[in-house]
């Protein structure tokens, strides 16, 4: 995508652009706006989070296997 979006600057670099390049430059902009990562201090409260769901998992686990052992 990127390949095109510098396709379609260089082109308007040397000419006025077509309706369509401009359509197809809008929605390439588009995309790479809407799958934009989040901000970092969102990803570091899902990681923390995750991270406590995963220690979760571990204790079941243990007590699980604990458990198992004993019968």
């Amino acid at each position: 995508m990127a390949r095109h979006i510098d396709q379609i600057l260089n082109a308007a670099a040397q000419r006025s652009l077509s309706s369509e390049e401009l359509k197809l430059l809008s929605s390439y902009i588009r995309n790479l706006e809407q799958n934009r990562m989040p901000p970092e201090d969102v990803l570091v409260k899902r990681i923390k989070e995750l991270e406590g769901k995963l220690d979760d998992c571990r204790q079941k686990l243990r007590s699980v296997d604990r458990n198992e052992i004993m019968d």
